[in-house]
């Protein structure tokens, strides 16, 4: 199962972080949401069993 660990309004921060998290060895999806009509989010998910490390790439990284 996939889970949310990242959400932003901007798609380029969203892959940016997808980025990050492959680049150590973590799976990581980015997938649009519509909040309201013309607006779009984004969220970051990876597969649970490493939520607590991509957690830890998130923190590192300054987000």
């Amino acid at each position: 199962m996939w889970t949310v660990v990242h959400l932003t309004q901007e798609e380029t921060a969203a892959r940016s972080l997808a980025l990050a998290l492959e680049r150590n060895n973590l799976l990581s999806r980015v997938r649009p949401v519509s909040r309201q009509e013309g607006e779009t989010s984004y969220e970051v998910l990876v597969p649970e069993t490493e939520v607590s490390a991509a957690l830890e790439v998130i923190i590192d990284i300054g987000l």
